[in-house]
């Protein structure tokens, strides 16, 4: 356990555990933080999570992994945190054919 001044135990709260609260519970414990997240609903993920609903997975995140080209930016940020890379990624069409990304 890293300690601050004296002896004193950094740490820090977090309200929420979408993506931006689990990347700051991250770089937290990164920067020698003990961290606690806190999440209202059962699951962590927030606006980028999945559920089930009449035989079909609704995706909310998706979109926030496509335009994330490997040597940008926000590729990096999901790298360094963990989410990258995806090995595969998968979108069906209401006409069956798959969109598949590498």
């Amino acid at each position: 356990m890293h300690s601050g001044r004296g002896g004193v135990t950094k740490k820090i709260i977090i309200i929420g555990a979408g993506m931006g609260g689990l990347a700051a519970g991250i770089y937290g414990q990164l920067n020698g933080y003990e961290t606690s997240i806190f999440e209202q609903h059962y699951a962590p993920g927030g606006q980028c999570a999945s559920w089930r609903r009449k035989g079909y997975t609704f995706d909310g995140c998706i979109h926030h992994l496509f335009g994330c080209a490997e040597g940008s930016h926000v590729y990096e940020f999901w790298k360094e945190i963990g989410a990258m890379p995806r090995e595969l990624s998968e979108i069906c069409k209401r006409d069956g054919r798959k969109f598949t990304t590498r």
